[in-house]
């Protein structure tokens, strides 16, 4: 076996083997969700009705903001970053669901992930949004089990999770419309 043929195979058995853990993880998700959907099983280890996990995080100002002072209020709640192209198609509709619900009583409380804070206020002004900007602390994730971003909740008057999405579709303003007309 000459040099680069050997090279070549270990390039081959290396495909191989990420093919294979890659499909493994797959199955392994597949199974684990018992084919509910994502808003049935919240896809995020917060099953609907659940109690929404509490924190407490720095908003913009510095200020702490807890989810527990909340309470009865409907509370929405994504998370995103500046650099996440579908965060950015889905932030106008978080824009849209605060300047058209926050008088009716919704809080909302978007969640940054980004490693640089400093951005952050300018990406909201440049882009023109007024929402609540909260940053995330590491342990909020996890509380969420966000396993990508945006990562979308509504919480009703009781604390309780009453709907999830992860990423963004167009017909997901219908869908949130459709709960706040609901929960409002």
């Amino acid at each position: 076996m000459t040099k680069d043929s050997h090279i070549r195979f270990r390039i081959y058995i290396g495909i191989v083997a990420l093919f294979t853990i890659t499909m493994g993880v797959a199955l392994y998700y597949t199974l684990k969700k018992d084919g509910r959907s994502d808003q049935e099983s919240g896809d995020s280890g917060l099953t609907l009705g659940a109690r929404a996990p509490d924190f407490a995080l720095k908003d913009l100002q510095g200020k702490t903001v807890r989810l527990a002072d909340q309470k009865g209020q409907v509370v929405l709640i994504d998370f995103w970053a500046t650099w996440c192209r579908p965060c950015k198609k889905e932030l106008p509709l978080i824009q849209r669901a605060y300047d058209r619900y926050k008088e009716k009583g919704l809080v909302v409380l978007t969640i940054n992930t980004d490693l640089r804070r400093e951005i952050v206020p300018y990406y909201m002004s440049e882009n023109g949004y007024t929402f609540p900007v909260l940053f995330a602390d590491g342990k909020i994730q996890l509380a969420y089990n966000v396993r990508g971003i945006p990562a979308l909740f509504i919480i009703d008057e009781n604390g309780s999770v009453r709907f999830y999405r992860r990423g963004f579709n167009p017909g997901l303003q219908e869908e949130v419309f459709r709960m706040m007309s609901r929960l409002l």
